[in-house]
């Protein structure tokens, strides 16, 4: 059980103890405002504390005040945990709060927005002015754990503009990986529905109805594409387990099921570099993954070209395959573009 479950389940059964109704977490404040560049952070989360500080507050004294016929007793490792819960809730509230003050994806910006972000003279810095004889734009990504699946997005839409036959094939095969999805184990009636938002927001787009802005833009058309994207990520590494087990480092997973609904499956969950590859696969398109960092060497700005495509998979695009190129910082992803 996760530590966050478990330490709920604490809090509730304490709570219960003590002859009152349980409460429910407060709900993720939806903070509306206008948009915004600035990156993640700009105003610092409260800390939760180590758990030995709460253990301290829960104090000496609640086990002498109870009598015979008094409510059960709540000890003060329970009071510790239930402050400690309370905690871990307060900050993911904060957390979330900050995300949402941030745009799904802002607008396409010249490099000299990326170099604005560092302090001149930095390592970051320095690389990030080395990009610019490579790439012309880039298009920064709100932080939320989903930022891989959004920046591909971003780029998928941007090769559809550019190639039309490529986004109607696309469109044409929804239907199959519908049907591969299913064939390992999803529920039809929740890929049905994802199916049919995807679907209709794509063929909005080949009628001219709506723009790929008025899906990268929107937050919840966004999230079922990025939803739909993990799902193929995960069929390509179910229907080929005996080939990608190999590259899971971690003995204690016996499956690539279970894997795939540890690490691809659950919304926010970060992308890895298997899922990464998988995705690869799924799209039949290469992706350029930048990297930059603190390094001073040149491979603090090094490039690696993900091409999933393995021999048990037909790829899904004919001919030469396009190229979507994501800016990786440490723990993020933003979309870069070569035009």
């Amino acid at each position: 059980m996760p530590i966050d479950d478990s330490l709920g389940q604490v809090h509730n059964e304490a709570v219960t103890a003590a002859g009152e109704e349980a409460p429910q977490p407060a709900a993720a404040a939806d903070v509306a405002g206008p948009s915004t560049n600035e990156p993640f952070g700009s105003k610092p989360v409260q800390a939760v504390r180590p758990m030995s500080q709460y253990e301290q507050e829960g104090g000496s004294g609640s086990e002498s005040s109870a009598s015979p016929n008094s409510q059960p007793v709540i000890s003060p490792e329970a009071i510790a945990a239930i402050a400690y819960a309370e905690d871990v809730q307060r900050q993911e509230r904060e957390i979330e709060t900050e995300q949402k003050k941030q745009p799904l994806l802002s607008e396409r910006s010249t490099m000299d927005a990326l170099l604005a972000r560092y302090e001149e003279g930095t390592p970051f810095h320095i690389n990030a002015a080395a990009l610019q004889s490579e790439y012309q734009h880039v298009q920064f990504v709100r932080r939320d754990g989903n930022c891989f699946y959004r920046a591909i997005v971003a780029g998928l839409f941007d090769q559809f503009q550019r190639d039309a036959a490529l986004m109607a094939q696309f469109r044409t095969n929804l239907d199959d990986w519908v049907r591969r999805i299913i064939n390992i184990g999803y529920a039809d009636f929740i890929i049905d529905d994802m199916h049919e938002q995807v679907a209709n927001a794509i063929d909005g787009v080949i009628r001219g109805e709506i723009t790929p802005d008025n899906i990268l833009t929107n937050e919840a058309v966004n999230n079922y594409f990025t939803s739909f994207l993990r799902l193929m990520s995960a069929v390509v590494l179910r229907e080929n387990e005996r080939y990608y087990m190999m590259f899971i480092g971690d003995e204690t997973v016996t499956s690539m099921k279970e894997w795939v609904a540890r690490e691809v499956e659950p919304t926010w969950k970060e992308a890895d570099a298997l899922g990464i590859t998988a995705l690869s696969c799924a799209l039949g398109m290469v992706f350029g993954v930048q990297h930059l960092n603190q390094n001073s060497s040149p491979a603090g700005h090094n490039l690696d070209l993900i091409d999933g495509t393995i021999e048990e998979e037909q790829a899904v695009v004919e001919g030469p395959r396009p190229h979507i190129y994501v800016l990786f910082t440490p723990g993020h992803y933003d979309v870069l573009y070569k035009d």
